[in-house]
């Protein structure tokens, strides 16, 4: 609910000349910026005090679920940033070759692979992080899409 509200806020408060700097029709990391910034006060005790209420008492959340809910949100986060890092990694790599330096299709994954690795590589006691984000799965889906085929479920990269 937060979240959408800040990209109706987004478009309301958007006064500019020309349509694509407005609203929803920007780039994807600043369409997110206000919606995610609103979303954050869902998570506010003093706004949840408002709204987290027991159903048949009305009684508030308690303080130590809420903490135990905020909490519960940071599990894991170590590896979801390296996940990021690494794909992020990747397609730095991709971006710093040449057409003449990219691999063949079938050539691909061996230039991946190593480079997903990277971003665990410099820390001796992390395992490596592979991502979940390669081409592969981007432009299998992308390319099923724009031939208007169905996107296979369940299927690897």
């Amino acid at each position: 609910m937060y979240h959408e509200f800040g990209h109706a806020l987004h478009g309301m408060l958007s006064r500019v000349r020309y349509a694509k700097l407005a609203g929803t029709a920007v780039p994807r990391d600043f369409v997110e910026y206000p919606s995610q910034y609103n979303e954050m006060w869902a998570r506010e005790p003093s706004v949840v005090a408002h709204y987290a209420r027991h159903y048949q008492s009305g009684e508030p959340m308690p303080t130590e679920l809420l903490e135990k809910v905020l909490a519960a949100q940071k599990f894991n986060q170590g590896y979801a940033t390296t996940e990021y890092l690494a794909a992020a990694l990747l397609d730095q790599a991709w971006h710093q070759i040449s057409a003449a330096q990219a691999p063949s299709a079938t050539e691909v994954r061996a230039f991946e692979q190593p480079r997903s690795r990277t971003a665990a590589s410099t820390t001796p006691r992390c395992r490596p992080v592979i991502t979940r984000r390669t081409s592969r799965t981007f432009s299998r889906v992308v390319i099923r899409r724009l031939l208007r085929l169905p996107v296979e479920r369940g299927v690897g990269p």
